[in-house]
């Protein structure tokens, strides 16, 4: 599991926990569980929208430096050289 989905899902948990209290504090409202479970699914989608474009613009952006590469990166490296072994 990488370190941003870590985050995410530790954060999502750190929510939801906070969310129950709250919950159980206004226990007596029927309006009170449907504006929680509203706040929940507009807050998912707002971080679905923010993960897609952050991975688009990550595609983006590796897409365009491929076009300007510096010419060193076409250099041909001699890589037996640099494994180390014992003469």
């Amino acid at each position: 599991m990488s370190y941003c989905m870590m985050v995410g899902l530790l954060s999502g948990v750190t929510i939801a926990y906070f969310l129950s209290i709250l919950q159980r504090k206004l226990k007596g409202s029927r309006t009170t569980g449907s504006i929680l479970i509203t706040f929940l699914v507009v807050l998912e989608l707002y971080a679905l929208l923010l993960v897609i474009v952050g991975r688009l613009a990550l595609i983006f952006l590796a897409l365009v430096l491929l076009r300007e590469q510096p010419g060193s990166a076409f250099c041909a490296v001699d890589w037996t050289k640099l494994i180390p072994h014992i003469s």
